[in-house]
């Protein structure tokens, strides 16, 4: 991962050595930001450090939405539709498991 200082691009430790794909990216402010992709992987900075999250799959994480902290979503190609509590990423099943989900998650009023 990098970070742009509006200059130039630095790489970024983020405490995982194994090759992992980011596909979504969403933050309720600059300490409660999430990074979602594959293989299941979630991230989250709280500002100082990120936490790798559980996010019982291994299925491709492409959108996400945060309306507030403790209010996130993420979904997948699977159709997985998680919703994020504070003591992690419980899978809410959709009816068509199958159904990708391409789009938008949610939107900001």
């Amino acid at each position: 991962m990098y970070h742009f200082d509006g200059t130039k691009w630095s790489p970024i430790d983020v405490g995982v050595t194994a090759n992992l794909f980011y596909l979504a990216i969403t933050g309720t402010g600059p300490s409660d930001v999430w990074f979602f992709g594959y293989p299941g992987v979630a991230l989250h900075f709280n500002g100082t450090i990120f936490e790798p999250w559980s996010t019982g799959t291994t299925q491709q994480l492409n959108q996400a939405f945060g309306a507030r902290a403790g209010d996130v979503w993420v979904t997948g190609w699977s159709g997985e539709l998680r919703a994020l509590p504070a003591d992690g990423l419980p899978a809410l099943r959709p009816r068509h498991r199958d159904l990708p989900l391409p789009g938008r998650v949610g939107r900001r009023p």
